[in-house]
């Protein structure tokens, strides 16, 4: 099979949403040349192409940009699948996809704030990911800057000493769930590795695999977990998708997955809800029709786990949500029916019942409003 080649993937190692970008390029064997962002980059590739500022950008070989991982493999695929692809990473049955996205959603929003804690909510924690900065930008200054600016999203994403060890306390359960779970299967889904266990890459490689912290929670606790962590992370990953299995239907989904989905549902999604409320709230009153939609408008406050939070409120969130709850929408009768089922047996039959009165769309890497698409 001939290679794409020539790709740069603007992105380090320890990056949350470089790692699940990462792992798709490996697992479809596409040729690639990581680039740590210099200040120069940053200026001259990623905001000149993107209007962002952060990463993992992917600039291919004929001059395509993919910015971030929300939604870029699923565009990726639709570009190169029938050309280069070894294999789609999207569940071809509706119920597998649903359980695959909603664990995507999952990871690329909720545990992404127990990752964030845990990595810069300790002194122990912060001295390690300094370290790691030094080494990865070469440069004392960078390093410092981009600690800095990591440090800040503590305060953006409304992390503190309170809540912070709830956060822990759900990233421990998921740790020991997924355990469980991988002791069973190679991949979330059964024998084949799908978007979820890309997502699953951000927080438990790009953190956990390297944070102290939770590393320690890894090498005491999760034999089975690290095995597929080194999995995902091996040199004939590709190899593992030419000899790929098949994706668990309804009826052969793990039922080791269970407890994972019923966790999703007490703890994520509250956060889902409060977040869709804030951006209705603040779509209702944007009577200019802001254009493009800023990454966060708002931010709102509610109890989780009986401490305060305080969440900015996340545009990307609610367009995935959207994304999630279409999948269902869209399904036949009796495939509605079973994600019905399986909703109301662990917990999150609200999020079926999710109204998007003022959806978002994408395009050009940023936010707007559906009918200015």
């Amino acid at each position: 099979m001939d290679k794409i080649a020539n790709h740069l993937l603007y992105g380090t190692n320890s990056d949350y949403f470089s790692a699940k970008l990462r792992s798709f390029l490996d697992y479809q064997s596409i040729d690639f040349d990581e680039v740590v962002p210099s200040p120069q980059d940053i200026d001259s590739v990623i905001k000149a192409r993107t209007g962002h500022d952060d990463w993992p950008v992917l600039v291919t070989s004929n001059n395509n940009v993919y910015y971030q991982s929300v939604g870029t493999i699923d565009l990726f695929e639709q570009e190169f699948l029938d050309q280069v692809l070894i294999a789609s990473v999207i569940p071809t049955s509706t119920v597998s996809c649903f359980v695959a996205k909603l664990i995507e959603l999952y990871c690329d929003s909720f545990m992404y704030l127990p990752a964030l804690y845990m990595r810069w909510g300790y002194e122990e924690s912060i001295v390690n990911a300094y370290s790691r900065l030094k080494r990865t930008y070469q440069s004392t200054k960078q390093a410092h800057f981009q600690a800095n600016k990591e440090r800040q999203k503590l305060t953006l994403f409304g992390l503190n000493n309170h809540n912070g060890p709830f956060f822990e306390y759900h990233a421990e359960q998921m740790v020991q769930m997924l355990n469980d779970h991988f002791e069973h299967h190679a991949y979330v889904l059964g024998n084949r590795l799908s978007i979820a266990d890309l997502a699953l890459m951000g927080p438990l490689y790009a953190h956990f695999y390297q944070d102290i912290r939770p590393r320690e929670l890894l090498l005491g606790n999760a034999p089975h977990l690290l095995a597929w962590i080194e999995r995902m992370n091996a040199d004939d990953l590709s190899e593992q998708g030419e000899k790929r299995g098949e994706w668990s239907s309804l009826r052969t989904l793990p039922e080791t997955l269970y407890p994972l989905i019923q966790l999703i549902s007490d703890d994520a999604l509250l956060f889902w809800k409060e977040n869709l409320r804030a951006w209705h709230a603040w779509a209702d009153n944007d009577r200019v029709k802001t254009e493009p939609i800023p990454s966060f408008v708002s931010t709102h406050r509610f109890i989780w786990s009986a401490v305060s939070v305080e969440q900015p409120t996340s545009v990307s969130q609610v367009w995935q949500v959207q994304k999630l709850v279409e999948v269902y929408q869209q399904a036949n009768e009796e495939d509605r029916e079973s994600i019905e089922n399986m909703a109301e047996s662990l917990g999150f039959s609200d999020l079926l019942l999710m109204e998007i009165d003022r959806p978002v769309g994408y395009k050009n890497y940023h936010f707007y409003h559906t009918d200015a698409v």
